[in-house]
């Protein structure tokens, strides 16, 4: 689960796309301090052209993250980008959240009496990772999740007091769980959070999944930034790297267009989360690539590794 990375966690930036205050809510309870940044992805893709429900949320979560993750933030890439997307599905049509307050009173009148599913699609980008399937970044995983929901039997006047309640018109279904929608469901099968909007324990098996594999545990953490003259790569050393380091410097030429990287460690004396590595590109004609980053981490990692290798040089000229 998340509680053990949650030290890790901490350290990483972490972008919710999404307005959802229910969302930010869960996630928060799980420990996790996320900046939101709502997508302006337009919702517009074409449900038909989804084999189920559950694939179009993840297709609809995959454009918002996806969206949310080409800008920087704080001035860097985000760690971690946290798409979501919940639809409701009856007799095989797609409930989302309603138009108006007619449309509202048809989705309830409709659930009345009967069950139906929820499904929360899930897109976790990492905007730093190369994908090796894709030969680019970002990694992205996604799924979905499905939980079965029956309402009891809904008066019309119960329905038309909840509508102008104003709690439906920004759910899909038309209807809160965790609000006063919840006294409409005589029973949930599956991840009750998952109605909400957010399924909590699958989204932690899969971070603890990514974590794991290495994904989000980089020794490094990037910081991007561009002058006038220069682009800098800045990478900060996290508590996993050895505090034995010695200061030196690597340089590789010839790579991504003709790019030159230099790579120095600033204090290497420093407590972890405070000695600097600095990357700089002489070309101010090209933008430093993904595929330089990583590769400046792979040297980085691979001195890690094998302290043998790390031997004292002068810092570079950089400017």
């Amino acid at each position: 689960m998340l509680i053990q990375h949650l030290p890790l966690l901490s350290k990483k930036h972490i972008v919710l796309a999404s307005a959802s205050p229910r969302r930010a809510e869960l996630l928060q309870g799980l420990g996790l301090k996320a900046t939101i940044v709502p997508s302006t992805f337009a919702e517009n893709l074409e449900i038909s052209s989804f084999p189920c429900p559950g694939d179009y949320a993840v297709a609809t979560a995959k454009e918002k993250a996806l969206e949310v993750s080409l800008h920087s933030h704080n001035g860097g890439l985000a760690d971690l980008v946290i798409g979501a997307d919940t639809v409701v599905e009856l007799d095989g049509r797609v409930l989302e959240k309603p138009s108006d307050a007619e449309d509202a009173f048809r989705m309830l009148s409709n659930l009345s009496g009967r069950q139906h599913k929820v499904y929360t699609g899930v897109s976790l980008v990492l905007p730093k990772v190369r994908d090796s399937v894709v030969g680019r970044q970002p990694f992205v995983r996604a799924f979905w999740e499905e939980t079965k929901v029956e309402f009891a039997m809904l008066e019309s006047e119960a329905i038309r007091a909840y509508i102008a309640s104003g709690e439906p018109m920004d759910k899909a279904g038309a209807y809160g769980i965790q609000g006063i929608g919840g006294s409409f469901v005589k029973g949930v099968q599956g991840c009750y959070f998952n109605v909400m909007g957010f399924p909590v324990h699958r989204f932690s098996e899969e971070v603890n999944s990514l974590i794991t594999a290495g994904y989000l545990n980089h020794a490094f953490d990037v910081s991007l930034w561009r002058t006038k003259r220069v682009q800098v790569l800045q990478i900060s050393r996290s508590s996993k790297t050895p505090r034995s380091l010695l200061k030196w410097n690597v340089c590789q030429r010839n790579m991504a267009g003709g790019q030159c990287l230099r790579i120095s460690f600033l204090t290497p004396q420093s407590p972890p989360g405070q000695s600097k590595v600095q990357v700089v590109t002489r070309s101010c004609q090209h933008l430093v690539t993904e595929d330089l980053l990583h590769r400046g981490i792979k040297i980085l990692e691979a001195r890690v590794e094998d302290e043998e290798l790390l031997r004292p040089h002068p810092d570079p000229d950089v400017a």
